[in-house]
């Protein structure tokens, strides 16, 4: 989250979305990449390791992030 922290602090004008990457989750293909790009001015992929990522990971994420942005599996 340190990291997260610091790439927000230095564009506090833009609109975040974070996507984190899970075994199951919605398939990263160019149309979905393409309509985020649309809505969004920057993007994080955070992707975990074997188990995933922590549920405190996205909570803490959610504190973070300014109004407009959003997180997404």
């Amino acid at each position: 989250l340190d990291t997260v922290k610091k790439i927000i602090r230095k564009k506090k004008t833009a609109k975040w979305k974070v996507i984190i990457t899970l075994p199951g989750g919605k398939i990263l293909s160019n149309v979905y990449a393409s309509q985020t790009v649309k809505k969004y001015t920057d993007v994080i992929i955070i992707c975990g390791r074997y188990e995933g990522i922590d549920a405190r990971v996205k909570k803490g994420l959610k504190v973070l992030l300014p109004k407009g942005s959003s997180i997404d599996e």
